[in-house]
């Protein structure tokens, strides 16, 4: 009986610590492409993607304050993306 008792607290315990509707990195690679294409972004922008379902995406250091803040806000307010790490330290563009 105590060792039913073990296995059902521990198949309990992973349910818990287990999300149901873990993001997986590749879900993520594909949110931020998306993202950075829809705004025409690949140009001027570079990203890369850790395990725990979070984004680092570097923009040119020239990237005009209003580009910057609507491309971060739809990475921010994405489902998929866990986390958002934005910068400007990238080479300037000549775009801009």
């Amino acid at each position: 009986m105590s060792r039913l008792w073990v296995l059902m607290m521990l198949f309990y315990g992973m349910s818990v610590i287990t999300p149901v509707n873990a993001v997986t990195p590749e879900q993520v690679d594909a949110a931020v492409a998306d993202i950075l294409f829809e705004n025409e972004a690949d140009e001027f922008a570079s990203y890369s993607v850790d395990e725990d379902g979070g984004a680092e995406v570097t923009f040119a250091n020239n990237t005009p304050d209003d580009i910057y803040n609507k491309i971060v806000r739809a990475l921010k307010s994405h489902k998929d993306i866990e986390d958002v790490l934005p910068g400007r330290g990238g080479p300037a563009c000549s775009l801009f």
